[in-house]
């Protein structure tokens, strides 16, 4: 692992643009470094160094490009009066040009660094918190260095991966701020990529990850192994765990129990609320400050569950409905109809007993607390199995991703309207494959990774919205979770690699 440091950073408790600095023998920053403001050597002491933070930038080993810079990089910020400028900028940097800003309405600020090499971008990097208040101490920083269109594994400022596997069925929970919470998980299972099987050997373990800062902040005791659970993000940097498969004194079991971890004190809460009853791999999705889940596997016989429940975190099960049909892992989303207020609970494949993919889908409308049949979906011929299935509000429609079609992969993007009621093709995947993850970042489709018609792990990676653009990870991923990371990037995690092991957590950033 190759580090980089940038020096102390310093600032008046407001934020300050740092613009565009170029190595031209001189440095030039803003207009407020004249050449003779600029000479000092970089290891000069700094003065006035109340609230400094030394930031080192830290290139992980896919960086390969960040060769050249090897020397390595010193920034160094200094205080000037209260209400002036910033006194001075320095830099040591060979044969490059960097670039520093604060992320506005960002309190405290953020920091993020570009370093260019004439009109090529190497990398980026987000500090943690850079800017600190006066009565702070000293502190010091490591920032992640991503080069554009490369799957990055986030290291410790040890050179260490963060997180290097994530074991199916744990839970992935975005915080924002960079955070996230991996919870539980199992280290093996006995199904395919798409359909695990009943699993085995389960954690009970919960990280609290910050990414920013490359560090595990926290790992908080579970009062339940479990795992193929769900998971739902609360207020106050908080995540409910619902229900799930869990291991109690060696005997795997499905859970009705509701385990809240509190992420940002390190530790669990329990559990006060059980849900009606129990199940693993539902549906999941957050109505306000309720949950609905939807199918899920059986509690007696594990075989998937026609059953709607609506939990409230402080009131326990509010309603119970029912589905047409028994599915597992289904796609499920929440949205409003246009022109009114009616909420419609969009209820899309998963598979059945016999691990069949389900094309029909189902729609209700939500009143009050009862759940409503308005409507059946009917699935788009021919049937596809490992498909991906999305719901969304904007615009307001279903779609079917790749899956597997006559024993091939299939390429076909099926988009199904409530107007006119039936599935017509759309763009196609560049890449036919099966077991898609699929995530939604600034308003687009991210598709990430799959099984390509070879049954080879797909390193693919499809932007859809405004335009169509793809990616290749230069590395096979089936059925990541993607959620968005900190900053511009997209974080996947889990999922399993080309070689069929679990994966860990990583970053792409797709400049």
């Amino acid at each position: 692992m190759r580090r980089f440091t940038l020096g102390r950073v310093f600032a008046l408790g407001r934020v300050y643009a740092l613009g565009r600095v170029l190595v031209l023998g001189w440095v030039l920053a803003l207009g407020v470094c004249a050449a003779t403001g600029c000479s000092q050597d970089a290891g000069d002491p700094v003065e006035d160094s109340t609230g400094a933070a030394l930031i080192t930038l830290v290139a992980p080993p896919e960086a390969k490009d960040l060769d050249p810079l090897a020397s390595g990089v010193s920034l160094r910020l200094r205080r000037g009066v209260p209400g002036g400028g910033l006194e001075d900028l320095d830099v040591v940097l060979r044969g490059a040009a960097l670039r520093a800003e604060p992320y506005e309405g960002e309190q405290p600020t953020r920091f993020v660094v570009e370093l260019r090499k004439g009109e090529t971008m190497l990398a980026r990097a987000e500090t943690a918190v850079a800017v600190l208040r006066e009565d702070e101490p000293d502190r010091e920083m490591v920032a992640l260095l991503v080069p554009p269109t490369t799957l990055v594994t986030p290291v410790s400022a040890a050179g260490a991966p963060l997180l290097p596997r994530v074991g199916p069925g744990a839970s992935v929970t975005a915080l924002g701020d960079g955070k996230i919470v991996v919870a539980g998980g199992a280290l093996t299972d006995a199904g395919s990529p798409c359909a695990p099987g009943k699993p085995t050997a389960i954690t009970a373990t919960a990280q609290v990850v910050d990414l920013l800062a490359l560090t595990v902040e926290a790992e908080v005791q579970l009062v339940d192994a479990r795992a193929d659970h769900a998971a739902v993000p609360l207020l106050g940097g908080r995540v409910a765990l619902l229900g799930g498969y869990v291991d109690k004194a060696g005997s795997v079991g499905l859970s009705r129990g509701v385990e809240i971890v509190a992420a940002n004190q390190g530790r669990s809460e329990g559990a006060s609320f059980e849900l009606a009853r129990g199940r693993a791999r539902a549906g999941v999705v957050a109505d306000g400050a309720q949950i609905v889940l939807v199918g899920g596997d059986e509690e007696a016989v594990g075989a998937p569950v026609a059953s709607i429940e609506r939990f409230d975190l402080g009131l326990g099960t509010v309603s119970t409905g029912s589905l047409a049909l028994p599915r597992r892992d289904p796609a499920v989303a929440l949205v409003r109809e246009p022109g009114s207020e009616r909420r419609l609970l969009f209820v899309l494949g998963g598979v059945d007993a016999s691990g069949n993919s389900i094309g029909q889908g189902e729609v209700f409308e939500l009143q009050g607390d009862a759940f409503w049949p308005l409507a059946t979906v009917i699935g788009p011929t021919p049937a596809a199995s490992a498909a991906a299935w999305l719901g969304s509000e904007q615009p307001f429609t279903a779609l079917r991703i790749g899956g597997v079609v006559g024993g091939a992969a299939s390429d076909a993007v099926l988009q199904w309207s409530p107007q006119s009621g039936s599935w017509s093709p759309t763009t196609s995947l560049a890449v036919a494959r099966s077991c898609i993850g699929v995530g939604t970042f600034d308003g687009e489709l991210w598709l990430v990774g799959g099984l390509a018609g070879d049954g080879k792990a797909s390193g693919a990676v499809e932007r859809r919205g405004g335009e169509l653009s793809t990616w290749d990870l230069g590395a096979g991923r089936v059925r990541p979770a993607v959620l968005p990371g900190p900053g511009p990037h997209l974080l996947l995690a889990g999922g399993r690699d080309a070689q069929g092991a679990a994966a860990g957590v990583q970053l792409f950033w797709p400049y």
